[in-house]
């Protein structure tokens, strides 16, 4: 009996002295996924213990921790659009922390990244920019190239996307969906963002990728600064900026706040600018503008894999002059609010789920109460006072499923709008009566857009992408004075319209040779009408003196495109090249139907056919350490086949060349804007005229003065050159030799 108990006491020993040592054998491996090239987090990557079943996901910021043995065991590290790799844990594991793994991208980003709040250490990524100077949003967008601005004054200035504008492309706000006031599109709705509450901006040109309502002309982006958790409990940032071309004084400070599970962030800019100075010395009187811009955001971990966020945003405008306009804006204001959960399931396919709900209200009033009407061409003897409001309520879903060679990802988006906007005409002259006009009667619109994106690795050098989106689009005008007009106008029963469209790409991306890519796109899409081309009224543009009526006929505008790309990232150099051609069909543009009294109208119709085509190219060389010399040039040709003539606001060929010196202390930057004559001008449809070229010399330095706190300056237009942009309305002028100087300090 007592050797049985012996015997069995032993066997207890033995089995617990094997499970101690098989705990001891087992370690943990930490760390983290990038991208070689531009040193962001690989979200998601998987990683395999080789020969076994054993492994684990990256996080969406491309953290892990995967339990191993302390032998040398080979992992393999693989995510969709890069190249596998190999890595073997080191004998020494125990003590192996923080690992950082790099993949290389096997696939050329479709979309180009402006950095607002990040740098990148010691890379020169093809698809990023870092801006010296930061500031309003369309000057931060005006470094990618491809993108051109259309400047109607010194306040906010509208994206266009290789020669597409307006509601070819879309405008987005962390993926809500953001719709001006202004029936004039005197407000875009990247002037609702302040480029230091950004932490990057997301351009995708063309209809190749079709997620954040990307339309036929592509899409932006702003993705704003989010609390973080890491840091001081208290941490923050104080600015303070002068710009001497416009007296602009701006002040700027921001918190964040982090304990635990809870995070947060606010922040508040303010802004004031007089009227500023063209090349050589010139005045442009009534261009000024003051604002306010607060944002804040609050954030809680829930769990170990959720996350919820809710922010608003706050933008209040002030007695914005218009110069080349015949009114100006006495207040623009903005309201948007969202809140987003983020959650990262327990499942090897399904890697992330992020749902947000939100809200936006913008409101825009312009008059013409500072401004001599006796004598102007455009209703004499009338003071004109107009008012703009939209209101936008929306939701998302976005899904992502993955495994090591392929990849789903799922969005759903609605929103619903409702618009509206009138005009007030008040007589200067006895016996003359005032006037009222609906520019917009009320517009109800709901829009629900599902689209998926699917990535699969097809070997190490090949990987193919699939994209579709089905959009469904109904809108109506509520008020019966606006739906009568329309209704005997076009003959029709009711202006109430359903679109069912649908839009379709792939593309296909070889490693040539290391690092050095090809990649073909195609893409088949299709955009509904604004809410302004099916309902507005009466409608002043300033491009061509005409007044605009809208179109609940209209048919959706049909688009054919190819795109083929070569981009190469060497230690030392890199470049990226696109060519590209876009065929329209059933394009939508103003066409004259009569003139009255010296007053030219239009309807919005469906043409037959145009047809735009371009190339880009992003180059950069550092030929001596810390010393880079870097160029982009961007060039878009478009023509209106039904009419025979060009297309109106197409950009000329335009770029930058500079040349960058970097020290961890400061750095110094020498570049040179330009463009060339744009003589391909809209005689038919516009009251375009020929733009000449122009060359353009700034600098601009950065220095740290202390830790924390850094000094940034520079000149732009160093030569006080008096030139403007083929896209400025009324040939507004540029700003002339603006001599600035910012200082920053991080607390």
């Amino acid at each position: 009996m007592m050797n049985r108990y012996i015997k069995k006491i032993l066997l207890l020993f033995v089995i617990l002295f094997s499970a101690n040592n098989l705990y001891a054998q087992q370690s943990e491996i930490s760390g983290r996924v990038i991208d070689s090239s531009s040193q962001d987090p690989i979200p998601y990557a998987a990683i395999e213990i080789m020969g076994t079943t054993k492994g684990t996901a990256c996080n969406n910021e491309g953290y892990f921790t995967l339990k191993v043995s302390s032998k040398n065991q080979i992992l393999r590290i693989s995510a969709i659009g890069y190249r596998s790799k190999k890595w073997t844990i080191p004998s020494d594991a125990p003590r192996f922390k923080n690992v950082v793994i790099q993949l290389t991208p096997t696939t050329i980003q479709s979309k180009d990244e402006v950095l607002v709040k990040a740098r990148i250490n010691g890379k020169n990524p093809l698809n990023k920019y870092h801006p010296q100077k930061s500031g309003a949003v369309s000057q931060l967008m005006a470094s990618v190239e491809g993108v051109s601005l259309i400047q109607r004054a010194n306040y906010a200035r509208q994206a266009v996307i290789r020669g597409m504008k307006n509601g070819q492309i879309g405008v987005l706000v962390d993926g809500m969906k953001i719709v001006g006031a202004c029936v004039s599109g005197m407000d875009p709705s990247t002037a609702y963002v302040e480029g230091d509450n950004l932490k990057k901006i997301q351009v995708s040109k063309g209809a190749f990728n079709l997620n954040n309502d990307s339309n036929i002309g592509g899409s932006v982006n702003l993705q704003t600064v989010k609390p973080s958790y890491s840091g001081k409990i208290v941490s923050g940032n104080t600015m303070l900026s002068y710009e001497a071309v416009s007296h602009m004084r701006n002040i700027q400070t921001s918190m964040n706040f982090n304990q635990d599970k809870w995070a947060g962030r606010a922040a508040i800019i303010y802004r004031k600018a007089g009227d500023f100075r063209a090349g050589d010395g010139i005045v442009i009187h009534n261009s000024g503008y003051s604002k306010v811009n607060v944002n804040s955001s609050a954030s809680r971990k829930i769990g170990d894999n959720k996350r919820l966020n809710i922010e608003y945003i706050g933008d209040f405008a002030r007695n914005i002059g218009y110069p080349a306009l015949i009114m100006d804006a006495r207040k623009a204001d903005a309201d948007i609010a969202s809140a987003t959960l983020n959650w990262q399931p327990n499942s090897p396919y399904l890697h992330s789920i992020n749902s947000k709900i939100y809200f936006n209200h913008i409101g825009h009033h312009m008059d013409d109460f500072n401004r001599n009407v006796m004598h102007r061409s455009v209703m004499p003897m009338m003071h004109m006072n107009m008012f703009g409001r939209t209101t936008t309520m929306g939701a998302n879903e976005d899904l992502l499923f993955s495994s090591s060679t392929k990849s789903l990802g799922v969005h759903i988006h609605y929103y619903h709008l409702n618009a509206f906007g009138n005009m007030k005409m008040l007589s200067m002259m006895k016996g003359m009566s005032n006037k009222y006009m609906l520019n917009l009667g009320d517009v109800s619109l709901h829009q629900i857009e599902n689209s998926i994106n699917y990535n699969q690795q097809l070997s190490d050098h090949l990987q193919w992408t699939a994209e579709g989106r089905y959009t469904f689009s109904s809108r109506n005008i509520t008020n019966s004075g606006e739906r009568a007009y329309f209704e005997q106008k076009y003959n029709i029963n009711t202006p109430q319209k359903n679109y069912s469209i649908y839009s379709v790409s792939t593309s296909l991306s070889y490693d040539v040779i290391r690092n050095t890519k090809l990649q073909l796109s195609l893409a088949k899409a299709q955009r509904v009408p604004t809410q302004i081309e099916s309902y507005g009224h009466m409608i002043y543009n300033n491009t061509d003196g005409a007044f605009y009526d809208g179109n609940p006929e209209l048919k959706p505008e049909d688009s054919y495109q190819a795109q083929l790309s070569l981009q190469s990232q060497q230690n030392n150099w890199g470049f990226k090249s696109d060519v590209y051609v876009n065929q329209l069909h059933n394009h939508i543009m103003g066409v004259i139907i009569k003139n009255s009294g010296g007053k030219k109208v239009k309807d919005y119709e469906n043409i037959t056919s145009a047809i735009m085509w371009g190339a880009e190219f992003r180059g950069w060389w550092k030929f001596v350490p810390d010393l880079k010399l870097y160029s982009n040039s961007s060039y878009t040709y478009g023509e209106n086949l039904t009419l025979n003539e060009p297309l109106p606001l197409i950009p000329p060929l335009h770029g930058i060349v500079g040349l960058q010196y970097n020290k961890p202390k400061y750095n110094i930057d020498f570049n040179m804007h330009y463009a060339t004559k744009q003589d391909r001008i809209a005689k038919k449809t516009t009251l375009e005229d020929i733009t000449h070229g122009y060359t353009v010399y700034n600098v601009s330095a950065s220095y740290k003065i202390y830790s924390g706190i850094r000094l940034i300056g520079g000149v732009d237009n160093i030569f006080d050159r008096y030139y403007h942009n083929h896209l400025s309305f009324g040939d507004l002028p540029n700003p002339g030799r603006n001599v600035y100087l910012t200082i920053s300090a991080n607390w």
